[in-house]
């Protein structure tokens, strides 16, 4: 069954899509916990994107299932949340979109 969800990272118009095929509850606290720990590199997408992916997987890292990355919304994924690098905003699940230094400043 899972609990599958998505992030939509963009960035100069290109997106990539990080999967997660049973932590997708978890997945606005997994997001807003990368930016605060990634706060230096918030203008840096291809750090950013690590950090956020890493984050999703640092309990699994060894495990051949779970997670992916992909080009593409998945098939039977109904929740996506939007990291867009370039505004430097999230558009979380409920459509609330929050800036990165929002984020961040709620968080301290």
């Amino acid at each position: 069954m899972g609990d599958r969800a998505q992030v939509k990272f963009i960035t100069e118009s290109k997106e990539i899509y990080f999967y997660s095929h049973w932590n997708g509850s978890n997945l606005e606290e997994v997001v807003v916990a990368a930016l605060e720990r990634g706060n230096d590199r918030h203008h840096d997408p291809e750090y950013l994107a690590r950090i956020i992916f890493c984050e999703m997987i640092k309990d699994e890292v060894l495990e051949t299932t779970g997670f992916g990355i992909g080009f593409a919304q998945h098939g039977d994924v109904r929740r996506v949340i939007i990291v867009d690098c370039d505004n430097q905003e999230v558009t979380f699940f409920n459509g609330t979109i929050k800036t990165f230094s929002e984020i961040i400043q709620e968080e301290q």
